[in-house]
């Protein structure tokens, strides 16, 4: 198990370094470590993990779909569902970023009634974004308004509901990915007004929270 540990400290230390390609090496040599101590799940994991890489790092999204799945099938059969659903609501993005839109609204309407939003309410809300986003790409305005309102509504339920968890500080580049999407959809919609009182809310989240890296998406938006 050392040795399986040792390679996922090197994978992650080379993905720090963004060494990418190193970084896959290692996570493969500790997913086959795990794979000889008999741990499904750890090994899950690390097909995650390069799946992650290839699609969020790379941009190579037909290997991170092959990872994806195979994640996908030993959670499955372990039945770890929230590691399941985990791995199918990045396959959808990763459907929706290469055209695939209406497998990825399938992906996600299938494991979004499997999510308990009080249970997992961070599993449930990016599901009902990326959901939300699928159906704005498909030019469903509407669905993708009221996805997007039932999003916004669930983290002020949240906030409200369960105060001592900072939920809306705790997920502030989910809050502005939605909060963005609703000026995206209020804006193709047509309500300009609408539209950049949205995008002012999320320029306050930025700089409150320090993620000017989202500014240059924010202005291209407004643009």
């Amino acid at each position: 198990e050392e040795l399986a540990k040792v390679s996922l400290y090197r994978g992650l230390a080379a993905e720090k370094d963004r060494n990418y390609e190193a970084t896959v090496k290692y996570f493969e040599q500790s997913r086959a470590f795990y794979e000889d101590l008999d741990e499904p799940e750890e090994v899950a994991q690390r097909y995650l993990d390069i799946g992650n890489i290839y699609n969020l790092r790379l941009a190579d999204y037909m290997r991170a779909l092959d990872y994806y799945a195979k994640a996908a099938e030993i959670y499955s059969d372990e039945m770890n569902d929230r590691a399941y659903i985990k791995v199918q609501i990045d396959r959808a993005d990763v459907l929706r970023r290469i055209g695939q839109i209406d497998q990825a609204i399938v992906v996600l309407e299938d494991v979004i009634p499997e999510i308990d939003n009080e249970e997992d309410p961070v599993g449930w809300i990016r599901a009902m974004q990326k959901l939300a986003n699928a159906n704005y790409f498909a030019s469903q305005l509407i669905r993708a308004r009221e996805l997007n309102e039932e999003t916004l509504e669930h983290f002020d339920y949240m906030e409200e509901e369960y105060p001592k968890l900072n939920f809306k500080a705790r997920l502030p580049g989910i809050l502005f990915d939605a909060i963005n999407f609703k000026g995206m959809i209020l804006a193709k919609s047509g309500d300009r007004d609408g539209a950049f009182a949205a995008f002012a809310q999320a320029e306050k989240l930025v700089n409150k929270g320090g993620q000017e890296s989202r500014l240059a998406l924010l202005y291209n938006n407004i643009g």
